[in-house]
């Protein structure tokens, strides 16, 4: 009998090591991922923006300011964090599969990944909330793509010279800024969970199966 679960342990064991390789995998891919997608969003965001300066006194370079580039932004930050989210999901999985692993092999001192990142700083003296995470990739794309946005709204007042009537531009431009409120507001609900998979450990095994990959 205790053979059988010994035999059982083991099969599970292997099994978790299968998802952790896998994971890891994902973590590299989503990673690889999001820096093509800001890669290519940005280049394409360049090419757009230069356009629309080269038009920016008729209706086609209003158009591109107020509705072409503020679009095109939110999709690049969209799709970038995207790849975040995939990366911290996996991550957050992970760091119960070492905690586990260390509750199992009874390691109290040695650190692993996942959990050390979670872990509280020592080197930090600030009262707020202190990881070992690098926050500052992820904050620049999310505010570089933020800033593109409100320069283009706020530049589109300013272009189209008199091919636009003052009426449709104040109304295309407050569409367009509803939209990116709203858009902002989902954002921000991603970026809270993002954060929580990045600082929590799951804590018991529904909350493991509801994060598969």
């Amino acid at each position: 009998m205790s053979e059988h679960r010994g035999d059982r342990n083991m099969d599970r064991f292997d099994f978790e090591l299968q998802q952790y390789q896998a994971l890891r995998s994902e973590i590299v891919r989503s990673m690889e991922d999001g820096n093509q997608i800001m890669g290519f969003g940005l280049a394409a965001i360049g090419l757009v923006l230069n356009a629309g300066f080269g038009v920016q006194g008729t209706l086609q370079g209003f158009i591109v300011f107020a509705v072409i580039l503020p679009g095109m932004s939110s999709l690049v930050l969209s799709m970038w964090f995207s790849a975040q989210e995939r990366t911290a999901r996996a991550s957050h999985f992970i760091s119960g599969f070492e905690s586990r692993l260390k509750a199992t092999l009874c390691i109290e001192d040695d650190a692993m990944w996942e959990t050390w990142l979670r872990s509280e700083s020592t080197s930090r003296t600030s009262n707020r909330s202190a990881t070992h995470h690098f926050w500052h990739t992820e904050s620049g794309g999310i505010g570089l793509l933020c800033l593109l946005i409100f320069f283009s709204l706020v530049f589109s007042l300013k272009a189209g010279g008199t091919e636009v009537h003052a009426a449709l531009k104040y109304t295309t431009v407050c569409v367009t800024l509803t939209y990116v409120v709203l858009f902002l507001c989902t954002m921000t609900q991603r970026y809270k969970n993002w954060r929580k998979w990045l600082l929590t450990v799951p804590s018991d095994s529904s909350e493991r199966t509801s994060e598969r990959v």
